[in-house]
């Protein structure tokens, strides 16, 4: 029987409304898999990547592992895309590996694997690569936010600033919402942290290594002036010890100084 036909009887039945079931299709089949990965996707913008490594890994229980369909490969690949994000960042070392190799599988990236391995890079901190791969996306696709957005933070890792300001710009004008401009903030914190470590490190071997050389360096012209007044005369000696006593304050910081180092490097030592 035709839907024609069909809806033609419908329609002499008293009571009954005329449906035009000649618009009804059928739906077509969900890829298994294709909510929770909505899920993920929107935990891994929230930057909950615990939660996301969880979901993703629900997706292989619920779907079917042997479905060479274009949907489910296109699952598999935004899967991978977001599990290499997610788990670098919740420090899945195992599960990251194995997404990035998927992902470096493709024949041909794809912008969106762009943007997962720039992610990926930023969350390293490896910033030159990140650059490459930002600037990659970019000219395929000049027009996205996301790629400007891992560009600038690529630029701000770098300590670019300049650069990463236009990038920024470019992002926003491009529609970057203001909650996923965040990579640029961990990119700059961690420039300006890691100048302050190597500032603190410098510091702390210039404690070990340079403190005992600076108590001597304040000790020794005392020990000098000793030997070498010593070779003087006795009428020079003696106008140079009448002079000495009256520099009482310049011997005391002198020797504060000396106690201070000294104390500073035990001090430095014992906790380390």
């Amino acid at each position: 029987m035709t839907a024609t036909t069909t809806q033609s009887r419908i329609g002499t039945i008293p009571g009954l409304p005329v449906t035009n079931l000649t618009n009804i299709q059928s739906r077509p089949r969900a890829t298994p898999g294709s909510a929770l990965v909505a899920e993920a996707r929107l935990l891994v913008d929230q930057r909950r990547w615990k939660e996301a490594c969880r979901a993703l890994a629900a997706v292989g229980i619920v779907r079917d592992q042997h479905s060479n369909t274009p949907a489910d490969l296109a699952l598999t690949l935004e899967m991978n895309q977001l599990l290499a994000v997610a788990a670098t960042h919740a420090g899945s070392h195992k599960l990251a590996r194995q997404a990035i190799a998927d992902l470096h599988d493709e024949p041909e990236l794809s912008v969106a694997t762009m943007h997962a391995l720039t992610g990926v890079a930023l969350a390293r901190h490896q910033y030159e690569a990140a650059d490459l791969l930002a600037r990659k996306a970019v000219e395929f696709d000049s027009h996205d936010a996301t790629g400007w957005r891992n560009l600038a933070a690529s630029f701000a890792g770098l300590g670019w600033f300049d650069q990463t300001e236009e990038c920024l710009d470019r992002a926003e004008a491009l529609g970057l919402p203001e909650d996923q401009s965040w990579p640029v903030g961990s990119a700059t914190n961690r420039w300006a942290l890691s100048n302050t470590w190597a500032a603190v490190l410098t510091a702390v071997s210039f404690y070990f290594l340079g403190l005992l050389a600076v108590a001597v360096g304040l000790t020794v012209p005392f020990l000098v002036r000793e030997v070498r007044i010593a070779r003087l005369t006795d009428r020079l000696a003696l106008v140079a010890a009448d002079h000495w006593r009256t520099k009482h304050r310049f011997r005391m910081v002198r020797a504060a100084a000396v106690f201070a180092v000294l104390a500073a490097w035990v001090a430095i030592f014992s906790f380390a």
